[in-house]
C-alpha cells in the first residue's frame, strides 16, 4: 500500500521529537483522492494552510504522486480534510493520510 511508503518519507523527512509532541500518541488516518491530480491539489491546500507533509513517487508508475503523509493536525487546522473520504479497502484511488 501506497501510504507506508508516504509514512516512511514523512518520518525520513521531519524531526519529529523536534516538531512533535511525542508523549502524545497521534491517529492514524487513511483519506483517499479520485486521482493525481485531486492529490497535487490538496497538496497545494496543505502548503497554503502550513501543513508540514511529505509526497511520495512511485517509481513503478513512472513517478506518480500516489500518497502523501502530513504532520499531525488538531482543532481548527483539521477542516481542510473534511471533504476527503475515507479509504476503502478495495478501493484503487490515490490516498492521502493524514498522522
Amino acid at each position: 500500500m501506497q501510504c507506508g511508503h508516504a509514512i516512511i518519507e514523512y518520518y525520513r523527512s521531519s524531526n519529529v521529537e523536534a516538531n512533535h509532541n511525542t508523549t502524545e500518541h497521534p491517529h492514524l488516518i487513511y483519506l483517499e483522492v479520485k486521482n493525481e491530480e485531486t492529490l497535487r491539489q490538496f497538496c497545494s491546500k496543505l502548503d497554503e494552510e502550513g501543513i508540514f507533509y511529505s509526497a511520495f513517487h512511485e517509481p513503478d508508475k513512472n513517478n506518480e504522486l500516489t500518497a502523501i503523509c502530513c504532520e499531525p493536525v488538531s482543532g481548527i487546522r483539521r477542516k481542510i480534510f473534511k471533504k476527503l473520504q475515507l479509504f476503502k479497502v478495495h478501493s484503487n484511488d490515490v490516498v492521502a493520510v493524514e498522522v
